[in-house]
């Protein structure tokens, strides 16, 4: 919802006129466009695989002394570690720090999807003097030394992904849509710049989908204005290329 709201603001702020999409089943995308014959649906997904073992140990944690401090480091980014491999990773962290085995363990996390089909993930276990206030887990390393291509990789393919969602499609499916991803929370996608984005979704977007463009957003809490990079379907017809390139104008988009 909140990404909508995003979505809207700068829509409004370029004095775009739209509504919201109807609720409660109906097949309608997000924010319909007046006047436009163009509609956007909005997606967005939080993935970051080491946070999210990260609140998993802080909670399995609680309550043991004497406190240790646990540094969680990893070789790249991982968008996710499967469920298995986080219980085991969380249990023998927590036997190691009981018996205060400290010291690194490290761990193969293996991911065939993944552009990088295997990662290192090192757990260190040190002693704690005083963690009256502040996190038992602290998160080293944060990206993923000189190749985010891998990583970037894999956000590209969360964002295509979306464009088979059955509801998705059954939205785009109902008149001219564009698929805007929030990507702000998925992975290290917010370090590739928007022309750059906007020329891997041109790159990568089939022919074959009923979409007529995918865009990413990467809005930030400190300003309340979003950029956008969209990338458009090659074989639009001439209507449906009319309405993105008015909507592309009016945004103040360049080289769609």
């Amino acid at each position: 919802m909140r990404a909508e709201m995003v979505a809207g603001a700068k829509l409004a702020r370029t004095g775009i006129p739209f509504d919201f999409g109807r609720r409660n089943g109906a097949t309608e995308p997000d924010l319909v466009l007046r006047g436009m014959d163009l509609a956007i649906e909005v997606k967005a997904r939080r993935l970051d695989g080491v946070q999210g073992l990260r609140d998993e140990l802080a909670a399995a944690l609680t309550g043991i002394t004497p406190p240790v401090l646990v540094e969680l480091r990893t070789d790249s980014q991982l968008l996710g570690i499967k469920a298995d491999v986080r219980a085991k990773v969380v249990e023998k962290t927590v036997q190691r720090a009981r018996s205060q085995n400290f010291g690194t363990a490290v761990t193969e996390v293996d991911q065939p999807w993944s552009a990088r089909k295997r990662f290192l993930l090192h757990v260190g276990i040190r002693q704690a003097a005083d963690l009256t206030s502040g996190s038992r887990i602290i998160v080293t390393g944060g990206f993923w030394g000189n190749e985010p291509g891998p990583h970037l990789m894999d956000v590209e393919n969360e964002v295509l992904a979306t464009l088979e969602d059955e509801q998705k499609l059954r939205q785009a499916n109902t008149q001219p849509t564009i698929l805007l991803f929030d990507a702000a929370r998925t992975g290290m996608a917010w370090i590739r710049p928007q022309p750059v984005w906007a020329q891997r979704l041109a790159m990568r977007l089939p022919d074959t989908t009923p979409f007529v463009g995918a865009a990413v957003m990467t809005p930030t809490l400190d300003d309340p204005d979003v950029g956008i990079s969209l990338g458009v379907r090659k074989n639009l017809s001439d209507q449906d290329r009319a309405a993105v390139d008015e909507l592309a104008r009016r945004l103040g988009l360049t080289g769609v």
